[in-house]
């Protein structure tokens, strides 16, 4: 008898109840039957095997049995099963699958059928909870599984495997169950993917020695510390209007008629535009005039006299004087000449308006020149392109035109301007300052570290114009050196790691302050992916 299917435990119970039955006091019996327990895994191992036959016969290969099947053992028990009875059995299994009809035989003419119950075997009433939790598919799927992983060892051009089942079940099942292994077996290596953030603690050297940028120069100048600069040019244009401050009175002046004496015995003539002066009033005569000379008789004198028209000098209602004014004239005292209006002056008036004045011209520029200086600088230095620097202590503004829409002094409410203005500069090239400088620092950057390209500022400071034409300044060069990390050589070091172990590893790269690993899928936490290229390293610089 061969009792498989259960685990050891309930096996050597059932073995040990068979074992003590009385089966001599049967007729059946002349003796105890062997009894022998087949371990659920050489079970598992037969069905493997006869599917592989199967499956080598269809492929067209024999199958040999060039040495003698083993079965996995527990360490230190021996075989319940002899390898000659074994191998009978399993020939008697090949050869019982083989018919393709099971039914009464000859030579079982004389076998006579026994009761179960006959034999000692009682039926079960009810299964203990072990054994109902033992008999789950799941756990017995589980336990069918790892009894196939432990103990199967395949060598299928050398054994001879029974035939368990035809072709047409065995090539779907190893088919599928080597698909199923493949797929977990891929899944587990392409899948998994980790992050891997290094903070480093950065090296910081820093150097600074005064330099000069030279428009002439086309090259860097090692021994004198030049580096080139380049003159940037920029014209722009701009329109304003602003309104008008410029105060003016306009109107007519007053006008009047006066009469001139001359009091010597000398003719006197007056060009036109003479001034005229009543009250701190001015008037101008609209006309040449000739005053007859005064003529003398005994004990009195006859002033000569002549009446002209004449016209205030500015305009208002302050020119309509009164009649008998008293009149001066300009270039001779009032014994010479003098005058007096017999009638007032009348047609003065006036009114203030708004005008175009010089200070109106001068607030236009300017505002417009400021906004245009602030526009024409930021489209300079948009144009200097990539590493050029616009040095602003040297950028220069020009007005080069202006144009006003209304003349100076005209009446008007709003003044419009257009002004151009040329904005010029010197600029460097930040890589050439760079490219001078690291030579310079590059002694004192830490064994293990390198200069980060990305990360290293060339600044200029205190520009200032040389008579050579020249710009003198202070250069100044901050390197950021980072650890040496071989990314390649991490990401190997690191695959198929825990976590604990990644920890060490990680803990011994020069610079490194800590480490952050995620996992995608969160799930696979333990340990690292087992391909390199699943692990993404970052470097950052610790704060």
């Amino acid at each position: 008898m061969i009792l498989y299917g259960e685990d050891k435990d309930v096996s050597e119970r059932i073995q040990s109840q068979l074992l003590s039955h009385q089966w001599p006091n049967r007729a059946n019996f002349l003796h105890y039957p062997k009894i022998d327990s087949l371990p659920l895994g050489d079970v598992a191992r037969a069905v493997a095997l006869a599917g592989a036959s199967e499956l080598a016969k269809s492929m067209g290969l024999e199958s040999v049995q060039t040495e003698p099947v083993s079965v996995p053992q527990e360490k230190g028990k021996e075989n319940p099963i002899p390898s000659e009875e074994k191998e009978d059995f399993v020939a008697a299994i090949d050869e019982a699958f083989s018919r393709e009809e099971v039914g009464a035989k000859p030579e079982d003419e004389n076998v006579v059928a026994v009761a179960p119950e006959a034999l000692g075997f009682t039926k079960r009433t009810q299964v203990p909870e072990s054994e109902k939790e033992r008999k789950k598919p799941g756990v017995a799927v589980g336990a069918a599984v790892r009894g196939i992983f432990s103990h199967i060892h395949f060598h299928i051009p050398h054994l001879r495997i029974p035939r368990i089942g035809g072709i047409a079940t065995a090539v779907p099942f190893i088919f599928t169950f080597t698909a199923v292994i493949l797929v977990i077996a891929a899944g587990y290596f392409y899948l998994p993917q980790s992050t891997v953030i290094l903070s480093v603690v950065p090296k910081t050297v820093s150097k600074e020695k005064t330099i000069a940028i030279s428009p002439a120069a086309t090259a860097i100048d090692r021994e004198k510390f030049v580096i080139p600069g380049k003159k940037q040019e920029k014209n722009i244009t701009g329109e304003k209007t602003i309104t008008v401050t410029g105060k003016k009175k306009i109107g007519d002046p007053s006008k009047g008629t006066v009469t001139l004496y001359n009091k010597t015995t000398t003719a006197r003539s007056l060009k036109k535009g003479t001034i005229l002066t009543a009250k701190s009033l001015q008037f101008t005569l609209d006309t040449d005039t000739s005053v007859a000379s005064a003529s003398e008789s005994i004990g009195s004198i006859t002033f000569g006299k002549i009446s002209t028209a004449v016209t205030a000098v500015d305009i208002g209602e302050e020119g309509n004087i009164a009649g008998s004014a008293e009149f001066s004239v300009k270039g001779f005292e009032t014994s010479v000449i003098a005058g007096r209006n017999d009638q007032p002056f009348t047609g003065g008036k006036s009114r203030e308006v708004t005008v175009v004045s010089r200070a109106d011209y001068d607030a236009l520029i300017k505002a417009l020149t400021d906004e245009l200086v602030g526009k024409a600088k930021t489209e300079l230095t948009a144009s200097v392109s990539g590493a050029e620097k616009l040095i602003d202590a040297t950028v220069k503004t020009t007005v080069m035109g202006k144009t006003f829409t209304e003349e100076l002094d005209q009446e008007a409410r709003d003044l419009h301007g257009k002004v151009t203005i040329a904005v010029s500069g010197i600029s460097y090239n930040e890589n050439d300052g760079k490219e001078l400088f690291s030579s310079l620092a590059s002694g004192d950057i830490p064994s293990g570290y390198m200069a980060s390209e990305r990360q290293t500022v060339f600044t200029v400071t205190n520009p200032s114009l040389k008579k050579d034409g020249n710009i003198g300044a202070l250069g100044a060069i901050k390197i950021v050196a980072m650890p040496k990390i071989d990314e390649s050589v991490v990401q190997k070091n690191l695959a198929g790691k825990t976590i604990i172990r990644a920890e060490e590893i990680l803990k011994r790269l020069q610079g490194v302050a800590s480490a952050e690993v995620s996992f995608k899928p969160r799930f696979m936490n333990k340990r690292l992916p087992m391909r390199p290229k699943n692990i993404s390293l970052t470097v950052v610089v610790s704060e």
